[in-house]
């Protein structure tokens, strides 16, 4: 299954660096929807909730041809097995589909895992596309501006991080203030 070219734009985006990287993740996403269907006949889309710089950003993929309603849904989290994946949830048509599915993520990940049938049927997506880029790209952007500036790359999001807290804003907040403050020329970004 191939992913959309919009989405590959989107994850483009997403993804700072090479076009390789873009490239790479979006074959990753491409054989994550193949392997879904194969699995399952009647698959239909998937939402992979992400962090990228610390901030949540959901993957949404659709199958290109789903022209009926989903009637089931498969919430896995994935926190403990992909560092920047917290949860996968996946979509299909028949009802059931996903209980094999289900049956195997719960042995896979460790007994005692929740994954979740049938609670999630209203976050299939309308289209293909990835939520929160913008607060990324801002974050890794800021990010960026305080490594400029003199930090190491490994306390840019750290520095980000602790000055919101101080200012009781949002990493993505915080992030938009220092890049608008920097731009205006008020502040020396590796002063606070």
């Amino acid at each position: 299954m191939d992913i959309p070219a919009s989405l590959a734009d989107q994850i483009a985006k997403l993804v700072s660096g090479s076009d390789q990287a873009s490239e790479a993740v979006s074959q990753r996403l491409a054989s994550l929807a193949a392997a879904l269907g194969q699995a399952v006949p009647s698959y239909a889309g998937f939402t992979l909730a992400l962090r990228s710089e610390g901030q949540p950003v959901t993957v949404e993929v659709r199958s290109d041809g789903v022209d009926s309603d989903v009637s089931t849904s498969m919430w896995a989290p994935l926190d403990g097995v992909v560092r920047e994946a917290p949860a996968l949830t996946v979509f299909a048509t028949t009802p059931g589909a996903l209980v094999d599915l289900a049956a195997d993520l719960t042995y896979i990940l460790r007994q005692g895992t929740s994954v979740v049938l049938d609670q999630h049927l209203a976050a299939f997506p309308d289209e293909s596309r990835v939520a929160g880029v913008a607060a990324a790209a801002g974050v890794s952007q800021a990010v960026g501006v305080l490594v400029e500036a003199g930090r190491p790359p490994e306390e840019g999001l750290q520095e980000l991080v602790r000055r919101g807290a101080a200012s009781g804003r949002t990493v993505a907040e915080e992030a938009r203030v220092l890049l608008a403050e920097t731009e205006a020329g008020h502040e020396d970004p590796g002063d606070q």
